[in-house]
């Protein structure tokens, strides 16, 4: 089991890097045009990047929770399945979670 939990979080590890480098490498490369609607702007693309290395993202922390209960690690269970709220939070619900940064930020301004 040691073994499986091992190459499993490896393969997750890989695939993470793999997508946040691509999804980085994108936006780096991604020309700027002038305000022309006849040209794509290709944010399309980039969200659909940023949602599938998000997905994987929120794949390897319910990966981690396994492992940690079958560990027993269970501050390591507990921050995966924060950590995987957060993020689907983030990504499912972005106009939400903006509104709940401007509350917050308008709570501590006064």
């Amino acid at each position: 089991m040691k073994k499986f939990l091992k190459k499993a979080d490896h393969l997750f590890d890989v695939a993470y890097k793999t997508a946040a480098a691509s999804a980085v490498t994108l936006g780096a490369t991604t020309p700027v045009f002038a305000a022309d609607s006849s040209l794509p702007t290709g944010s399309g693309i980039t969200d659909w990047i940023k949602t599938i290395a998000g997905n994987l993202v929120i794949i390897y922390l319910i990966v981690q929770v396994f492992r940690g209960i079958f560990t027993q690690r269970w501050g390591m269970v507990i921050g995966s399945l924060l950590g995987a709220a957060l993020l689907i939070w983030i990504i499912n619900f972005t106009d939400s979670f903006i509104g709940a940064l401007k509350a917050l930020v308008q709570l501590f301004q006064g």
